[in-house]
This record gives C-alpha cells, sequence and structure tokens, in this order.
C-alpha cells in the first residue's frame, strides 16, 4: 500500500513540474530598430555653440518597448514577442542626434549628461507611435511634440512644435513590415525637425548668440 502512495505521489509531482515547465518557458521575444540611411543636409546659417538632446518623455500607452497595435476606437494592443530596441523616445532621440549632426547645424550635438556644454536643447513628448489599423490594411503613425529651447543668456522656448506624420496604408501586417514603415516615418520627422531648426536660425536677428 505504502508503495502504491509514493508511485502515485512521484506521479503528482512530475505532473506539476511538467505544468510549470510549460507554464514558465516561452519563446524569446524578437526585436526590431529603426533604420535608415542618414541624408546629410546642410543649413545656411549655423549656429554656434552645441545642442543637448533629451530622451523624448511618452504618454503611458507607448513608454515601453513591447509594439503597439492601436485601432480606430484608440483601442491599444501590446506585443510581448515583438519588442523594439528601446522605448521609441530614446530612439527618436538617438536618431535625432544622429541627423542634426550630420546637417552640421551646430558646434557639436550630444546627449543629455555628456560633459560638453550646450546653451540650446531640444526634447519632447511622444504621443502616438503605433501601428495602427485602417480598415483591412495597417500604416505606422507617429504624433510628437518637439521643443527647442536655450539656457543662456537666459531660459527662452525657441518653437514648441507639433508634428503627426503617418506612413502609407499596407496590407502587411508583420512586426518587419511595421518597423521599416515606422522608420520611413521617423525618418520624415527628423527631416522636418531639422528644417525647422534650420529656419529659427535664419530668422533670428543674432542666430549666433549663446
Amino acid at each position: 500500500m505504502r508503495t502504491k502512495y509514493f508511485c502515485l505521489l512521484l506521479l503528482a509531482i512530475f505532473g506539476l513540474t511538467g505544468c510549470l515547465s510549460r507554464l514558465t518557458s516561452s519563446t524569446p521575444p524578437s526585436y526590431y530598430q529603426l533604420d535608415y540611411a542618414a541624408e546629410p543636409s546642410e543649413c545656411p546659417a549655423p549656429y554656434e555653440g552645441g545642442l543637448r538632446v533629451w530622451a523624448l518623455t511618452a504618454d503611458s500607452a507607448y513608454n515601453r518597448e513591447e509594439m503597439v497595435i492601436s485601432d480606430p476606437s484608440l483601442r491599444v494592443e501590446y506585443s510581448r514577442q515583438n519588442r523594439w530596441v528601446a522605448a521609441p523616445g530614446q530612439m527618436l532621440a538617438d536618431l535625432l542626434l544622429r541627423d542634426i549632426g550630420a546637417s552640421h547645424m551646430f558646434a557639436n550635438v550630444v546627449f543629455a549628461g555628456d560633459v560638453y556644454s550646450a546653451a540650446r536643447n531640444l526634447s519632447g513628448r511622444i504621443f502616438e507611435f503605433a501601428w495602427k489599423r485602417d480598415g483591412s490594411n495597417m500604416r505606422a503613425a507617429l504624433d510628437a511634440e518637439v521643443v527647442f529651447w536655450e539656457e543662456e543668456p537666459k531660459r527662452r522656448v525657441i518653437f514648441r512644435n507639433h508634428y503627426h506624420i503617418e506612413g502609407d496604408p499596407t496590407s502587411q501586417s508583420s512586426p518587419a513590415r511595421f518597423a521599416a514603415e515606422m522608420s520611413g516615418v521617423v525618418k520624415r520627422f527628423t527631416a522636418q525637425v531639422r528644417r525647422d531648426i534650420c529656419a529659427m536660425s535664419k530668422g533670428s536677428s543674432s542666430p549666433a548668440a549663446d
């Protein structure tokens, strides 16, 4: 009798272990990044001094690495399996720094926390960074505000601009397609930010003053 109970106990333990392993095991997530070729552009009236780029903040729905899918009712879904390599606010800051640096509008372009001095700053907030359902199609959508300001000789906001950019609708819904479409959207976004920064330099009575 004891042998029977012992065997039943072993079967129960092994069965529980098998269930737990199935519950806890999962396929590692796939990671995607924004990827597009930088297009250097020159600003006729570059600024003197440097620019400090801060990571953009984001509404709670988009302050995460998981890819976000939204629908017209504003309901959002998160993909645990498909993720960005970093939160959208950091990815946008990385690309703004790269693309603005390639435009030679400033003596140097650095991240927040860098030891180099920079009288001017760039940051903002993301309100949407999603793979939007559009009927039977999908499209990449970015909605963000960018703030460009200076700290010296006194704090002054140079511009606070809103950007809403969407990609073309596509019948393909894969995460790889989302990454490719969002890359195109962000390329347009950084190009517009660069144009706006340059325009303020040309429109300023003393654009090079720090």
